[in-house]
């Protein structure tokens, strides 16, 4: 899988960079500042990193560009207007000029990576986005791991929303197995990830139980 580090101090920039990458399978590391931008480049394996002229001008810069060139991992730079001479001094590949589109800027990022395949398809509900290549969910900003069933049976409740799904319709899709009546272990398996998901099983506002007929997402 290519991975892109994302050196960028502005919050809102570099989450939509990195949503827009995601959606193509491309994993991304981001960074705020210099030190932790060459401890990633240092530790992961790279394919290409996209960074901020301004930070890349503080101390720590040039040995960050240094460790990108002896790594061979190609360079984006953001840049303001008519700075364009610092990315050929810098011996970056490519560059964009603030404010930039996250969207062009992906496209960029791709091409030079030579990546050809298909956004993957998002998920998201209630401001709850789920990434099916990671099998995690985004929500306000905060990530959350599943275990690969969990993951299964909220994909399959958000995938279809509105729906009512009865215990035994979700044990025989996710196990494809036989169920077997009076078992709970769907309804342990919605338990965590309700508590996962910080959801109030009394007012819930992801996973809801129907009374004798199941479970649905709104």
């Amino acid at each position: 899988m290519q991975n892109v580090l994302i050196v960028c101090r502005e919050s809102e920039a570099r989450g939509a960079l990195s949503a827009r990458l995601r959606r193509f399978g491309i994993g991304v590391t981001e960074a705020v500042d210099i030190k932790e931008a060459l401890k990633s480049i240092m530790q992961l394996e790279m394919s290409l990193m996209i960074a901020d002229l301004a930070l890349i001008e503080l101390p720590g810069g040039e040995a960050l560009l240094s460790a990108r060139r002896d790594k061979g991992i190609p360079c984006i730079l953001i840049i303001g207007r008519g700075e364009e001479a610092r990315v050929i001094e810098l011996g970056a590949e490519d560059y964009v000029t603030r404010p930039f589109d996250p969207g062009e800027l992906a496209a960029r990022a791709r091409m030079r990576m030579g990546c050809t395949e298909q956004p993957v398809r998002t998920i998201i509900v209630h401001g709850l986005m789920l990434d099916p290549l990671r099998q995690t969910a985004e929500v306000e900003g905060r990530i959350i791991r599943f275990t690969p069933t969990e993951y299964r049976i909220l994909e399959l409740l958000c995938s279809n929303r509105g729906h009512i799904f009865s215990a035994g319709d979700i044990y025989r899709r996710i196990w494809n197995e036989k169920y077997i009546t009076g078992s709970n272990v769907v309804a342990v398996h919605i338990r965590h990830i309700r508590k996962k998901l910080g959801d109030d099983s009394k007012y819930p506002k992801y996973l809801r139980s129907v009374w004798c007929a199941g479970y649905k997402v709104e």
